[in-house]
């Protein structure tokens, strides 16, 4: 259930990070980079996973894991979009508005994320995304 979940908030003030309102998802490295906005990324075609959210500190039988209904858009949507990726891009390097998570994840093949079908996620226990889970996606 939602209220189960674990929540890790060691970030800060999100709502102060960045301007909400000219938020958009930037996708570069593509054949045609390009930035989407919500809008625009609500646009794509939605997919509905549960997700495994495991808090990458997490001990060996820790509790922070969780698993969640999720709906998003399918990672290869939007590439796609941007006319896809260039030969020889193999990585992505994904990277959250606060600037964390791009060495933490640094250089995960984006072909296996495809292949396993990993989404944008944009919604989380059919509501939008809250700031703690990472809003607007």
């Amino acid at each position: 259930d939602e209220e189960d979940i674990f929540i890790v908030e060691n970030w800060g003030p999100v709502d102060d990070m960045t301007d909400w309102d000219n938020w958009a998802l930037e996708i570069i490295g593509t054949n045609n980079p390009r930035s989407f906005t919500p809008e625009e990324l609500n646009a794509l075609p939605k997919t509905e996973v549960t997700a495994t959210q495991v808090c990458s500190v997490n001990g060996i039988n820790g509790g922070l894991v969780s698993n969640i209904p999720a709906r998003g858009v399918l990672l290869e949507d939007p590439i796609e979009a941007c006319g896809g990726l260039p030969d020889g891009a193999e990585q992505m390097y994904p990277q959250g508005v606060d600037g964390w998570a791009g060495e933490a994840y640094a250089g995960i093949s984006v072909q296996s994320m495809i292949d396993r079908g990993a989404i944008i996620a944009t919604e989380y226990f059919d509501h939008e995304l809250t700031f703690g889970e990472g809003y607007p996606a």
